[in-house]
């Protein structure tokens, strides 16, 4: 994205006397390097482990409110949700990733325009917030209402505290990312979570409705947003310098319209369509329903990458090593297989057994909507997933990776109006595996134009047939329920960890990389690397 060495916002050499992280090193050179390397590592640890009870809780308190409210209602639910994620991307003006790629070079050279850029930000959003939120209250009822469903217009007008706080918490986290400072953040963030749960279990005890889920969850966003706010409240004190918005703007403008595509390539557009087409059924539940369990499995192990990947990558096309990003970009397409692709398959092949077990016998024939989307998923792994839109949002190719997405976009629109009222929810998922998988392999293709990014083939076959093999050895386990699934999942966890200690994902190339992260991930380095 930048030609230089200095960052893209910064008008001047000045640094600035407060700087946002006393404790680390500020002169260039290698204890600058030291400086990035140090946070990137506490930011993926703690973005990690966040990352992971996070999604974990959030797995936890779908599957209580599921078996609580029925599927329906879980239907019911999952809509409103998806059009309030609309609302979110309308009011968000792709100010997440704009803080990402354009703060996280200036967090390490000028904190004062980074504090500039984040105060506007900040104004920018809420005023969106409070803009989508008003028109959601005065409008949605009488269109709901003309579209026959009153009940999701009477719940969907009282979902702009929802909006208003999820936008403003996604762009603190979002500066915390920046930074590489995660560690406060994802406890709070985490800590609301188990509230979440725990308010699941009582109305999974106590009974309630789509309703009153909604409800907890926008007190709970509400809380959230309050005690992450008040961590970046270092936001609104000290000096700040003037940075040229026009390369700011130009990126927002690229990333609404991605994020409004990736929506609509996504579950959610899918979950609304179900709706509009085939309202009143029980087909929205069922694709609610694997679409968490998707979301889930897909992402736990991987949720500590996200954007302090996207952060790294930044900084790194940010001071102009093209071979270092090669290297980065291939290990983290190597990790994105190794974290996400074994689990994916096994649940591929137990599938009807996650979905009878954690939920009912009346959720099972979402059993092979989730086998449809969950291989969709380890296609969109296996072609390098997020690792290929990194590297193209850092490198100014977000026109480009705008422009793959409406495409994708309409594609996914076009199979969803053929393919649901053939096939309801099986037809969405469909739909969507088909138009992800296209998307991240025209995204590979367009990494490829800018340097020569060979996909890991060795990696690639080798984990996938790992896990296949691991799979096989324990689905024919002779249990039932609970004690099938805790053993397949033991059983597989040993064979597959085996298999990768045999076959070593990694090779010398990546060593350094898994050396550099320090302890306890340095000492990985001989039992997953190749000729190290």
């Amino acid at each position: 994205m930048y030609a230089g060495s200095t960052p893209p916002l910064r008008k001047n050499d000045q640094m600035d006397p407060t700087p946002l992280e006393t404790n680390e090193p500020r002169a260039g050179g290698e204890g600058k390097r030291e400086a990035v390397s140090r946070r990137a590592k506490r930011g993926f640890v703690w973005s990690q482990i966040g990352g992971v009870l996070d999604y974990g809780f959030y797995l936890v308190f779908a599957v209580l409110v599921a078996r609580a409210i029925g599927v329906q209602e879980f239907g019911l639910y999952g809509t409103i949700i998806s059009y309030a994620s609309l609302g979110l991307i309308l009011a968000g003006l792709g100010l997440e990733r704009a803080t990402i790629v354009h703060a996280a070079p200036l967090a390490e050279n000028n904190p004062s325009m980074m504090r500039c850029l984040m105060r506007r930000f900040v104004a920018v959003r809420l005023g969106a917030g409070v803009f989508v939120a008003t028109v959601l209250f005065v409008l949605a009822g009488p269109l709901m209402s003309y579209l026959s469903q009153p009940r999701v217009g009477y719940l969907l007008g009282w979902m702009g505290f929802y909006i208003v706080s999820m936008g403003l918490t996604a762009l603190f986290m979002a500066y915390f990312s920046a930074r590489m400072d995660l560690r406060n953040p994802k406890i709070a963030k985490a800590s609301m979570q188990l509230v979440n749960v725990a308010g699941a279990a009582w109305i999974y005890k106590n009974g309630g409705s789509a309703g009153v889920v909604l409800f907890l969850l926008s007190a709970t966003s509400v809380l959230t947003m309050l005690a992450i706010g008040w961590m970046s409240r270092g936001i609104f004190s000290g000096q700040e310098e003037k940075v040229d918005f026009v390369p700011v703007r130009s990126f927002c403008k690229s990333q609404t319209a991605m994020e409004f595509i990736t929506f609509v390539t996504g579950k959610n557009a899918d979950i609304i369509l179900l709706n509009l087409m085939l309202a009143g059924t029980i087909q929205v539940g069922f694709y609610n329903v694997s679409s968490a369990l998707v979301l889930a499995i897909s992402t736990m192990f991987v949720a500590g990458v996200g954007d302090i990947a996207l952060s790294a990558t930044s900084v790194m096309v940010n001071k102009g090593e093209p071979d270092q990003l090669r290297r980065a970009w291939r290990f983290s397409v190597k990790s994105g297989v190794l974290l996400t692709v074994p689990y994916m398959v096994f649940a591929f092949g137990i599938a009807p057994a996650i979905v009878g077990t954690l939920l009912d016998r009346t959720y099972l024939p979402a059993a092979e909507v989730f086998r449809i989307a969950v291989m969709g998923q380890i296609m969109v792994s296996l072609l390098g997933g997020g690792s290929n839109a990194n590297i193209l949002l850092s490198s100014d190719r977000h026109e480009e990776l705008r422009n793959i997405r409406v495409v994708m976009g309409l594609v996914n629109i076009a199979l969803n109006l053929m393919l649901i009222p053939r096939w309801g929810a099986a037809g969405a998922a469909v739909a969507t595996a088909i138009a992800a998988v296209g998307r991240v392999f025209w995204e590979y293709r367009e990494v490829g134009k800018l340097q020569r990014f060979p996909l890991p083939g060795r990696t690639i076959i080798s984990m996938t047939a790992a896990s296949i093999v691991a799979t096989l050895v324990v689905v024919w386990f002779p249990f039932n329920r609970w004690a099938y699934l805790l053993t397949t999942g033991l059983g597989f966890t040993a064979v597959f960890v085996f298999l990768a200690w045999i076959l070593k994902p990694y090779d010398e190339e990546d060593a350094p990389v898994i050396r550099r992260a320090g302890y306890p991930f340095d000492g990985l380095a001989r039992y997953v690397c190749r000729d190290s």
